[in-house]
C-alpha cells in the first residue's frame, strides 16, 4: 500500500494555556510514530516525539500555548506493522486539545482499516496545519 496522507486544517483558541496531543490505538498490531511539530512557514522542527503501542507510556504531549502554535503545522508518520503475518484490523486517531479539552473537528484519523495477511505494513501521514 502506499503512503496515505491525510491533511486538515484545525481552529485553534490563541488564549489557550496548554494545546495537546494524544494518540489513541484501536489495534492489536503493532504501531510505532513520529510525531513533528514546525514552526509556521517554515522547515524549523519545534518538537520532535517518537513512540510505539506496545507499552503503557501514555503517547500524549504539551505544544505548548495556543498564541504560541497558531502557524505551526502537525505532522505525525505512521506505520501499522503485522507482526505475527495473520494481518488485522486498526484505526489510529491522533486528538488535538485545548486545556484538556477536545479541540471541536481536532482529530486526525486513518479511519478503520485492515491489514492483509501478508501485507506486512501500511503507512500513513497525517498533517494538520493550526489556524485561529
Amino acid at each position: 500500500m502506499p503512503v496515505a496522507v491525510i491533511k486538515k486544517k484545525i481552529i485553534i483558541n490563541p488564549n489557550t494555556e496548554n494545546i495537546s496531543i494524544e494518540l489513541e490505538f484501536k489495534t492489536l498490531l503493532l504501531c510505532v510514530y513520529r510525531i513533528q511539530i514546525k514552526e509556521a512557514n517554515s522547515n524549523k522542527i519545534v518538537h520532535d516525539w517518537s513512540g510505539d503501542n506496545t507499552n503503557d507510556q501514555d503517547d500524549k504531549y504539551s505544544l505548548g500555548t495556543g498564541k504560541k502554535n497558531v502557524g505551526r503545522t502537525v505532522w505525525i508518520f505512521l506505520s501499522i506493522i503485522d507482526q505475527t503475518g495473520k494481518g488485522g484490523d486498526y484505526e489510529i486517531t491522533a486528538i488535538l486539545k485545548q486545556n484538556g479539552e477536545p479541540v471541536p473537528d481536532g482529530k486526525l484519523t486513518t479511519g478503520k482499516k485492515e491489514l492483509k495477511p501478508g501485507e506486512n505494513k501500511h503507512d500513513y501521514i497525517l498533517v494538520a496545519k493550526l489556524i485561529e
